[in-house]
Protein backbone atom coordinates (compact mmCIF):
# COMPACT_ATOMS: atom_id res chain seq x y z
CA UNK A 1 0.00 0.00 0.00
CA UNK A 2 2.73 1.95 0.87
CA UNK A 3 4.26 1.70 -2.76
CA UNK A 4 0.89 1.98 -4.18
CA UNK A 5 1.03 5.60 -2.62
CA UNK A 6 4.84 6.51 -3.05
CA UNK A 7 3.89 5.60 -7.14
CA UNK A 8 1.77 8.62 -7.37
CA UNK A 9 4.45 10.71 -6.17
CA UNK A 10 6.87 9.72 -8.54
CA UNK A 11 4.75 10.91 -11.67
CA UNK A 12 5.95 14.19 -12.99
CA UNK A 13 3.32 17.06 -11.53
CA UNK A 14 2.56 18.02 -14.81
CA UNK A 15 1.38 14.59 -15.64
CA UNK A 16 -0.98 14.78 -12.40
CA UNK A 17 -1.98 18.65 -12.99
CA UNK A 18 -3.43 18.57 -16.28
CA UNK A 19 -6.43 15.78 -15.06
CA UNK A 20 -6.55 17.28 -11.53
CA UNK A 21 -7.53 20.74 -13.57
CA UNK A 22 -9.52 19.34 -16.09
CA UNK A 23 -11.56 17.84 -13.10
CA UNK A 24 -11.63 20.53 -10.70
CA UNK A 25 -13.15 22.51 -14.05
CA UNK A 26 -15.38 20.11 -14.44
CA UNK A 27 -16.89 20.63 -10.83
CA UNK A 28 -16.62 23.91 -10.52
CA UNK A 29 -13.78 24.13 -8.53
CA UNK A 30 -11.33 26.40 -10.22
CA UNK A 31 -9.55 29.50 -8.31
CA UNK A 32 -10.69 27.97 -5.26
CA UNK A 33 -8.90 26.84 -2.16
CA UNK A 34 -10.33 23.53 -1.54
CA UNK A 35 -8.95 22.86 -5.30
CA UNK A 36 -5.38 23.66 -4.56
CA UNK A 37 -5.80 21.34 -1.05
CA UNK A 38 -6.85 18.89 -2.24
CA UNK A 39 -4.45 18.76 -5.36
CA UNK A 40 -1.76 19.50 -2.51
CA UNK A 41 -2.55 16.16 -1.14
CA UNK A 42 -1.79 14.08 -4.09
CA UNK A 43 1.87 15.64 -3.05
CA UNK A 44 2.17 15.79 0.01
CA UNK A 45 -0.05 12.53 1.48
CA UNK A 46 2.60 9.72 0.04
CA UNK A 47 5.88 11.51 1.63
CA UNK A 48 3.57 12.24 4.99
CA UNK A 49 2.15 8.42 4.88
CA UNK A 50 6.08 7.31 4.83
CA UNK A 51 7.64 9.37 7.34
CA UNK A 52 4.86 8.91 10.07
CA UNK A 53 4.89 4.91 8.93
CA UNK A 54 8.65 5.11 9.70
CA UNK A 55 8.43 7.17 12.77
CA UNK A 56 5.75 5.14 14.71
CA UNK A 57 7.17 1.50 13.62
CA UNK A 58 10.29 2.66 15.59
CA UNK A 59 8.48 2.52 19.07
CA UNK A 60 8.68 -0.82 20.45
CA UNK A 61 5.19 -2.70 20.76
CA UNK A 62 6.40 -3.38 24.84
CA UNK A 63 5.31 0.61 25.26
CA UNK A 64 1.98 -0.27 23.72
CA UNK A 65 1.75 -3.01 26.45
CA UNK A 66 3.23 -1.18 29.26
CA UNK A 67 0.54 1.21 29.15
CA UNK A 68 -2.44 -1.38 28.63
CA UNK A 69 -1.23 -2.73 31.55
CA UNK A 70 -1.12 0.66 33.79
CA UNK A 71 -4.70 0.51 32.24
CA UNK A 72 -4.66 3.02 29.31
CA UNK A 73 -7.51 2.50 26.71
CA UNK A 74 -6.23 2.47 22.66
CA UNK A 75 -6.90 6.50 22.87
CA UNK A 76 -5.40 7.39 25.87
CA UNK A 77 -2.12 4.88 24.75
CA UNK A 78 -2.36 6.80 21.62
CA UNK A 79 -2.14 10.04 23.28
CA UNK A 80 -0.30 9.65 26.07
CA UNK A 81 2.26 6.93 24.56
CA UNK A 82 2.91 7.06 20.79
CA UNK A 83 1.90 11.01 19.59
CA UNK A 84 4.63 12.00 21.95
CA UNK A 85 6.91 9.63 21.17
CA UNK A 86 6.52 10.55 17.55
CA UNK A 87 6.54 14.41 17.64
CA UNK A 88 9.82 14.29 15.85
CA UNK A 89 8.24 12.39 12.95
CA UNK A 90 5.20 14.23 12.73
CA UNK A 91 7.21 17.42 13.18
CA UNK A 92 9.26 16.69 10.44
CA UNK A 93 6.22 15.49 8.17
CA UNK A 94 4.54 18.70 8.95
CA UNK A 95 7.03 20.81 7.90
CA UNK A 96 8.10 18.72 4.66
CA UNK A 97 4.24 19.38 3.98
CA UNK A 98 4.24 22.79 4.30
CA UNK A 99 7.43 23.36 2.42
CA UNK A 100 5.69 21.45 -0.43
CA UNK A 101 2.28 22.96 -0.53
CA UNK A 102 4.30 26.47 -0.02
CA UNK A 103 6.45 26.27 -2.88
CA UNK A 104 4.61 24.43 -5.37
CA UNK A 105 3.91 25.70 -8.78
CA UNK A 106 2.93 23.83 -11.44
CA UNK A 107 -0.66 22.95 -9.39
CA UNK A 108 -0.89 26.61 -9.03
CA UNK A 109 -0.21 27.35 -12.98
CA UNK A 110 -3.12 25.08 -13.74
CA UNK A 111 -5.47 25.63 -10.65
CA UNK A 112 -5.49 29.52 -9.72
CA UNK A 113 -6.24 31.62 -12.70
CA UNK A 114 -7.48 34.87 -11.12
CA UNK A 115 -5.90 34.77 -7.40
CA UNK A 116 -1.96 34.52 -7.45
CA UNK A 117 0.32 32.09 -5.11
CA UNK A 118 3.39 32.97 -3.85
CA UNK A 119 5.32 30.88 -6.26
CA UNK A 120 3.60 32.54 -9.25
CA UNK A 121 3.51 36.26 -7.80
CA UNK A 122 7.46 35.49 -8.39
CA UNK A 123 7.36 33.94 -11.55
CA UNK A 124 5.52 36.62 -12.98
CA UNK A 125 7.55 39.75 -11.21
CA UNK A 126 10.64 37.62 -13.16
CA UNK A 127 9.17 37.31 -16.48
CA UNK A 128 7.97 41.26 -16.42
CA UNK A 129 11.96 41.81 -15.81
CA UNK A 130 11.59 43.79 -12.26
CA UNK A 131 14.85 41.98 -10.51
CA UNK A 132 14.52 44.42 -7.71
CA UNK A 133 10.67 43.35 -6.77
CA UNK A 134 11.56 39.55 -7.71
CA UNK A 135 14.32 39.47 -5.09
CA UNK A 136 11.62 40.97 -2.34
CA UNK A 137 9.07 38.65 -3.36
CA UNK A 138 11.72 36.00 -2.58
CA UNK A 139 13.01 36.97 0.15
CA UNK A 140 9.43 37.40 2.06
CA UNK A 141 8.76 34.12 0.07
CA UNK A 142 11.88 32.47 2.10
CA UNK A 143 11.33 34.37 5.66
CA UNK A 144 8.17 32.19 6.85
CA UNK A 145 10.51 28.79 5.98
CA UNK A 146 13.42 30.32 7.58
CA UNK A 147 11.20 31.27 10.70
CA UNK A 148 8.97 27.91 10.50
CA UNK A 149 12.00 25.58 10.34
CA UNK A 150 13.78 27.46 13.32
CA UNK A 151 10.64 26.65 15.82
CA UNK A 152 10.56 23.28 14.67
CA UNK A 153 14.15 22.58 14.86
CA UNK A 154 13.94 21.53 18.14
CA UNK A 155 11.64 18.27 17.52
CA UNK A 156 13.73 17.61 14.56
CA UNK A 157 16.37 16.08 16.39
CA UNK A 158 16.80 12.54 16.44
CA UNK A 159 14.01 10.47 19.14
CA UNK A 160 15.54 9.09 22.61
CA UNK A 161 14.12 6.00 22.24
CA UNK A 162 18.03 3.79 22.96
CA UNK A 163 16.97 2.05 26.20
CA UNK A 164 13.98 2.51 26.65
CA UNK A 165 12.72 -1.01 26.29
CA UNK A 166 15.70 -4.41 26.81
Amino acid sequence: MLIGLFLCRMLPEVSIALPIAVVFLRWGLMDTHLSLILSHLTLVLPVTVWILTTSFSTIPYDLEEAAALDGCNAWQTLVRVMLPLALPGIAVSSLLAWLFSWEEFVLSTYLTLAEKTMPLQVYYYLYQGNWFVTAVAATLMTLPVIVISAFLQRYLQETNLSGVVR
